[in-house]
C-alpha cells in the first residue's frame, strides 16, 4: 500500500522485554542492561543488513529510533550518511538544564523543584558513578559485538556525547515536558497521532453506549503488574464504582484471569469474583484482550483513562480531553506520573500507597467535584490538539533540511558557536574571573584609604591632645 517504502526484514528472534520490566518501579537503569542485551542480541547481523542496504540502495539519510534501533545509527555513520535521532523524550544533554533531570537512565523526577539538598547532590554526584559501574559491563560486550561486526564505533547511545552532532526529532511539546531552554538540534515535533484508527466493535460501542462515566485501564505492551498491584488497583476501582465515581471499567488486559487476585473484597464487606468478571457475569464491568484504544478514549462515556504512563497514551488520552490516573513501571512514565499530578490532570498511583489512599485518588479524580482537574484538562486538549496538526509536517520540513543542507553528514550552521571556543571563554570564566579579581583589589585599596584615613585622624586628636594638655604627658624615667 505504501510503493515508497521499500521494508528489509531483519533476521533474529523476537525481542520480549517484558522480563527486563518485571517488578521495576525505579528509574531505568534497573533494567538498563536487560534492556540492551535483549536489543542488541541480533547486533552483528542488524548492523551488517543494514549497512548493506544503506550502501547498496545508496541510502541518503537514516532515522533512528533513540536506544530502540541497534545497529541504526552505527550503519549509518559507519556509511558516512547523516542520521536523525528520533525520540518520545527529549533525554539528551542539549536538551538538559540543570533544574531538569532528563538523563535516561536515572530520571524519575521531572525537575529538582521538590528534591531535597541531600537527593539533589545525590543524583548529581553519586547516582552517576553508580550508573557507569553498572553499565560498563553491557558497554564492553556491546563493542565485543561491534568489533566482530567490522563497526567503528565505541560510544554507547546512553553516553552524552553519542548524538551530539546528530538532529533530535522529539515526538512531545512543553507541557508535557518540562519547559527549559534547548539546544538548536533539537526540535519538539509532537505529538505525531494516528490520523486513522480502528473503530469500536459492535460490542464495545454497545457496552459504552450503555454506560455514562467508564474508567478505561491499559497498560501499554511491556508493562509487568505484579498481582499485588492488581489487587490495588481493582480494589480501588471497585470502590470508586461503589461510590458512584464511576458506573463501570473497560479493561484492556493481554493477561487472563490467572494474572489477577481470585477476588476483591472492598471496605463495604462485598466480594467480587474476578474470574466471573472475564466471563462477563458483570455487565458493568468488561475485560477485554485488546481494545482499539484511540477509538475508546475518544467515546463520550469514558470519563477517566487509568495508564502507564506511556507517551502515547498520554497524548491519546489528553487529546480526548480524558482525566489521567497514572501507575508508571519505568523510564519517562514516572516524569508523566508526577507532571500529571503537578500539573492538575489527574493523579498517580504507586505499589507504595495504603489501599485507602490509592482508592481515595481513583474516587477523587472520577468525582472531580469542583471541575479543576476537567478544565486543565480542556485547555491540555486544546494543547495536543494544536499541535497534532502540523507535526508531520514539521517532522518532514526537518527530515528534507537534514537530507539537503548538510555537508559531510554533519550539521555545522546548527552547531553552537562555543564548541569553537574554550569552555573558560564561551562561559564568560575569564571575564567573571577578572571582574572579582578588579573588585578584590578594589575593596583592598578601598580598606587602605579607610585605615591611612583613620590613622591620620588619630594622629591629628593625638597632637591636639598634647597641645591642650602638656602637664599630663610626663616622660617615663628609670
Amino acid at each position: 500500500p505504501y510503493p515508497h517504502f521499500n521494508t528489509i526484514v531483519l533476521e533474529g528472534e523476537q525481542t520480549h522485554l517484558e522480563s527486563a520490566f518485571a517488578l521495576k518501579r525505579a528509574a531505568i537503569l534497573d533494567a538498563a542492561g536487560t534492556v540492551l542485551r535483549s536489543g542488541y542480541k541480533d547486533f552483528q547481523t542488524d548492523y551488517v543488513a543494514m549497512r548493506d542496504f544503506i550502501q547498496a540502495q545508496n541510502v541518503s539519510l537514516a532515522l533512528c529510533s533513540y536506544a530502540n534501533s541497534p545497529g541504526c545509527f552505527e550503519a549509518a555513520r559507519d556509511s558516512n550518511i547523516p542520521d536523525i535521532i528520533t525520540a518520545a523524550y527529549a533525554a539528551f544533554p542539549d536538551a538538559g538544564a540543570p533544574y531538569v533531570n532528563n538523563q535516561i537512565l536515572t530520571m524519575k523526577n521531572p525537575t529538582t523543584l521538590q528534591m531535597g539538598f541531600i537527593q539533589r547532590f545525590y543524583d548529581m554526584f553519586v547516582v552517576p558513578v553508580k550508573a557507569w559501574l553498572r553499565m560498563k559491563p553491557h558497554g564492553d560486550w556491546i563493542n565485543g559485538l561491534r568489533r566482530l561486526s567490522n563497526c567503528s564505533i565505541t560510544y554507547l547511545e546512553y553516553e552524552p556525547w553519542a548524538h551530539k552532532n546528530s538532529l533530535k526529532l522529539i515526538n512531545s511539546l512543553f507541557g508535557m515536558e518540562t519547559a527549559r531552554p534547548l539546544g538548536p538540534l533539537v526540535e519538539f515535533i509532537g505529538p505525531i497521532m494516528e490520523r486513522e484508527y480502528s473503530s469500536l466493535t459492535t460490542d464495545l460501542k454497545e457496552y459504552l453506549d450503555s454506560h455514562s462515566h467508564v474508567i478505561y485501564i491499559a497498560f501499554g505492551q511491556h508493562a509487568v503488574a505484579t498481582e499485588s498491584d492488581l489487587k490495588l488497583i481493582m480494589t480501588g476501582i471497585m470502590e470508586s464504582i461503589e461510590a458512584g465515581a464511576y458506573d463501570g471499567f473497560l479493561w484492556a488486559s493481554r493477561k487472563g484471569a490467572e494474572a489477577f487476585p481470585k477476588e476483591i473484597k472492598t471496605k463495604s464487606g462485598n466480594v467480587y469474583q474476578v474470574n466471573d468478571m472475564f466471563k462477563g457475569f458483570y455487565s458493568n464491568l468488561r475485560f477485554v484482550s485488546w481494545a482499539p484504544q484511540t477509538a475508546v478514549v475518544m467515546h463520550p462515556s469514558v470519563s477517566t483513562f487509568l495508564t502507564h504512563g506511556g507517551a502515547v497514551s498520554m497524548f491519546e488520552g489528553l487529546y480526548a480531553g480524558k482525566r489521567l490516573i497514572v501507575f508508571p513501571f519505568y523510564g519517562d512514565q514516572f516524569i508523566n506520573a508526577h507532571n500529571t499530578k503537578y500539573r492538575g490532570l489527574g493523579d498517580y498511583l504507586s505499589p507504595e500507597l495504603k489501599q485507602e489512599e490509592a482508592s481515595n485518588i481513583i474516587i477523587n479524580v472520577g468525582r472531580d467535584v469542583d471541575n479543576k482537574i476537567q478544565s486543565n484538562i480542556g485547555r491540555y486538549r486544546a494543547l495536543v490538539q494544536i499541535h497534532s496538526q502540523r507535526g508531520v509536517t514539521r517532522g518532514a520540513d526537518l527530515v528534507e533540511e537534514v537530507l539537503f543542507v548538510s555537508k559531510n553528514s554533519q550539521l555545522p550552521y546548527r552547531y553552537e558557536v562555543a564548541r569553537q571556543m574554550s569552555y573558560v571563554k564561551s562561559h564568560n570564566l575569564d571575564l567573571i574571573v577578572a571582574a572579582l579579581f578588579l573588585t578584590v583589589i578594589g575593596f583592598s585599596i578601598f580598606v587602605a584609604l579607610i585605615k591611612a584615613f583613620a590613622r591620620h585622624i588619630l594622629v591629628q586628636e593625638w597632637v591636639k591632645f598634647r597641645t591642650i594638655f602638656p602637664s599630663s604627658l610626663k616622660m617615663k624615667t628609670n
